[in-house]
């Protein structure tokens, strides 16, 4: 069940980031008036549908900080892979330790739950 679990996480995170990051890029590649603005719309509004379930899933303390850090570290990435933008070394830094905040958070969750209180 836990296996089970942990495969619907990371596929409701991943299209949680897919959504969102595809939306935020094609609202801002866009003129208002162009469809590609409102297909990027409506793909950020979806994401929010995703997040929801995501949040409905889990406990919120862990899955907030889980959703919202893996936003920015893959943000960061579509940044400099697909824009071209450059990467600081303090932006490694901050990377590196969202990263590891997230496992913390992660382990901690499963500690918890082989205990029974989740």
């Amino acid at each position: 069940m836990l296996k089970h679990r942990a495969f619907i996480n990371i596929a409701l995170i991943s299209l949680y980031l897919t959504l969102t990051l595809y939306g935020i890029y094609q609202i801002k590649l866009a003129g208002f008036h162009e469809l590609i603005f409102y297909v990027g719309f409506a793909s950020y509004v979806a994401s929010y549908g995703v997040w929801i379930v995501f949040m409905k899933l889990n406990p919120l303390s862990k899955a907030y900080a889980i959703a919202a850090g893996s936003l920015i570290i893959a943000t960061q990435i579509i940044d400099y892979f697909v824009l071209n933008m450059p990467f600081a070394s303090l932006q490694m830094i901050g990377i590196t330790l969202i990263f590891i905040g997230i496992l913390l958070i992660h382990q901690e969750a499963r500690r918890i739950s082989d205990k029974g209180v989740f």
